[in-house]
């Protein structure tokens, strides 16, 4: 076996650390869910800024905003976001907000009791009870 057939096959460490720690603990996997919806938002604030060849301070003035307001809401970490804001912002890079609803993704196993409840009350296979 070559030495890149080797290494896809190999767990990546955040595969192991789901595994581990997070994996069956629907509370846990919620909040990892969260924080990424957060991350995520933040990276696109901040490649449009990046590829535009703008600093945070002119995207504030375009956005009517503070520096200070721009560099958190790139930071990853602020979860206060108003769709205001994020429509003022995407103005700037010629841009619209996408909002979408979507099913939460939960990466646990359903156990075979779980999945006989779902046929049972007609449920999607596959989705949890």
């Amino acid at each position: 076996m070559s030495d890149s057939a080797k290494q896809r096959n190999r767990p990546n460490g955040v595969d192991i650390l789901w595994r581990q720690y997070i994996e069956g603990d629907p509370a846990k996997e919620r909040f990892v869910q969260e924080e990424m919806s957060k991350l995520v938002i933040a990276q696109q604030i901040f490649e449009m800024r990046t590829q535009a060849n703008l600093t945070q301070a002119e995207v504030a003035a375009l956005v009517g905003t503070s520096p200070t307001v721009m560099s958190r809401l790139e930071s990853g970490e602020y979860d206060r976001y108003s769709l205001s804001t994020l429509r003022r912002i995407a103005e700037v890079f010629n841009k619209v907000v996408e909002v979408r609803f979507v099913e939460v993704r939960v990466r646990r196993k359903m156990s075979k009791s779980d999945a006989r409840k779902n046929l049972s009350a007609g449920k999607e296979p596959g989705k949890q009870a």
